[in-house]
């Protein structure tokens, strides 16, 4: 067996999630990764607007004489995954409308553990965002399973 050694786009990207802290308190919002630069956690529509947030946060820190990799731009998503399409787009339907909905302006996946994989690669290798936060939508994936199959050699 021999271990793959390839760096892909996401193993480039910083990983949050949000950890629910015991009630009534709120969500923490939690880094997986390591970095030393500071994060700037955005929402966005879809991932055009992503990516004009994160340049428009770089050219003001560039226009001000600040290095723009100071920053990283950490974009929402709210995320439902199931091994077949099908499965999770069922499962999303299946949410009441309350469980459903998604905070106007932000981003969410419903497909597939490789289909997000790739989603996460795009991002990082476009220039979307420097870092992403997962949140499981309405609570149906369980955060540790979504981040080791975000992990995952696939």
């Amino acid at each position: 067996m021999t271990t793959d050694t390839r760096v892909r786009p996401r193993d480039l990207l910083r990983l949050f999630v949000d950890r629910p802290l015991p009630a009534p308190s709120a969500p923490e919002w939690h880094e997986l990764t390591r970095s030393d630069r500071v994060p700037v956690r955005i929402s966005a529509a879809d991932l055009g607007h992503a990516q004009s947030i994160r340049e428009s946060y770089r050219g003001d820190l560039e226009r001000s004489g600040k290095e723009p990799d100071s920053i990283s731009v950490i974009v929402d998503i709210a995320v439902l995954v199931e091994p077949r399409a099908r499965d999770a787009r069922r499962a999303f339907d299946a949410l009441g409308s309350h469980e459903r909905a998604i905070a106007p302006g932000s981003l969410s996946y419903v497909g597939t553990e490789s289909g997000l994989r790739g989603l996460l690669d795009d991002i990082q290798a476009a220039g979307v965002a420097d870092g992403v936060t997962i949140t499981p939508l309405a609570g149906h994936n369980d955060v540790d399973a979504l981040v080791d199959l975000i992990r995952a050699r696939q």
